[in-house]
């Protein structure tokens, strides 16, 4: 059964949805980061970040990356998080290039 989730009122396919990035124990707690694709335009995408403890959602931040200029718009962003933004962004523009290549 194929699933679609809804943030903001946008619907999200699977394979837009959130991909785990790393996942770690802090005292034995589990903690994820999460980001999730919510739109995509010429000069920017839109990404959902997640920070999962213990399985469940604890904090959710919007983050937008110029495609042109290869950076995140925001400035104030961890810069563990922020590495893991970029690289997250950057796969998935190889990934859509390659697919329109083929």
């Amino acid at each position: 059964m194929r699933r679609t989730i809804s943030i903001d009122g946008n619907l999200l396919q699977p394979w837009l949805r959130a991909r785990t990035l790393r996942t770690v124990s802090v005292g034995g707690e589990k903690r994820s980061y999460r980001f999730s694709l919510l739109s995509q335009g010429p000069e920017e995408l839109e990404l959902l970040f997640i920070d999962e403890e213990e399985y469940a959602p604890a904090f959710t931040r919007q983050l937008h990356f110029s495609v042109s200029g290869n950076c995140l718009s925001e400035d104030d962003v961890d810069f563990c998080i922020a590495a893991q933004a970029l690289a997250f962004c950057r796969s998935y523009l190889r990934k859509v290039a390659g697919a329109a290549g083929a």
